[in-house]
């Protein structure tokens, strides 16, 4: 699963996807008229809790007022510049798109304007492993983490996705008809009582109360921020609730499961004013 944005201009549209995820390409290049400009553009992204400030000093103070998942084309010297407000980390983020063979300025002019303790480069693997993370810490809108076939999204959790005070939206009937047949419930969790060397790939294992089994462990990644193993268990219903403590993992002995709510911190984004 990806979550692609789609960039409405006058007289075209951008249609952006995951890097890498060449399944979604080969689906998009079969709509007609749609053509790859992968190689006529670069983007370059600025992740991070001050992306706003290193983007203002950039590009100017109108990009402080992009809501997210909107652009503005901007003039930079002789070119011209499509900066979009896209995050996949939680917090700030800015998405430059400029021909590639100029691509380079932009990348000096954030460097130049920017401190070395400010600003780091990374790659898009480390980008990739970042986004692993913060989608289960920050509940971003990562589909890949909850991606359990033949569950609904209630069941799911991704009620925050819908706004259920609603009189009607969309897809609320096939929901409350599922709903009625619901047996999982997924909840996350975090384990302690072992160092993350000792846990091992544990997706998929068991979770278990005593001697039942009470749930499966969907996905997990350790958190560097709790500096403990974190991720989503998919229980059956009567078990699928918060501040549960003293479950097992079926094969690794001790250690051990608490449930906890979400997100399991705030991104430093959401306590900082934009100036």
């Amino acid at each position: 699963a990806d979550v692609v944005y789609v960039m409405m201009f006058d007289e075209k549209y951008w249609i952006l996807t995951s890097k890498g995820n060449n399944e979604a390409k080969k689906i998009i290049m079969t709509i007609p008229d749609v053509k790859c400009i992968a190689n006529e553009y670069k983007c370059i992204t600025i992740e991070g809790p001050y992306a706003w400030s290193v983007a203002k000093r950039c590009f100017g103070f109108e990009i402080l007022g992009l809501t997210y998942a909107r652009f503005i084309d901007l003039p930079l010297d002789d070119i011209t510049i499509t900066v979009a407000r896209l995050s996949v980390t939680g917090e700030y983020g800015y998405r430059i798109f400029v021909a590639a063979d100029m691509a380079s300025r932009v990348t000096d002019l954030i460097n130049n304007e920017s401190s070395s303790e400010e600003l780091k480069e990374i790659d898009a693997e480390e980008l990739k492993m970042i986004m692993k993370t913060t989608s289960i810490e920050g509940r971003a809108v990562q589909q890949n983490s909850l991606d359990i076939i033949g569950i609904n999204p209630v069941e799911n959790e991704l009620r925050w996705m819908i706004d259920l005070r609603k009189a009607s939206y969309i897809g609320k009937e096939v929901i409350e008809r599922e709903l009625q047949n619901c047996t999982k419930r997924v909840v996350a969790f975090v384990i302690e009582g072992k160092s993350e060397n000792e846990i091992g790939n544990i997706d998929g294992k068991s979770v278990a109360i005593g001697s039942m089994e009470i749930g499966t462990i969907v996905s997990s990644e350790y958190s560097p921020i709790l500096k403990k193993r974190i991720g989503y268990c998919s229980f059956n219903i009567p078990w699928g609730y918060v501040g549960i403590s003293g479950l097992s993992i079926v094969g690794v002995e001790g250690a051990i499961i608490k449930t906890v709510s979400t997100p399991v911190f705030i991104p430093k984004s959401a306590k900082i004013q934009v100036q």
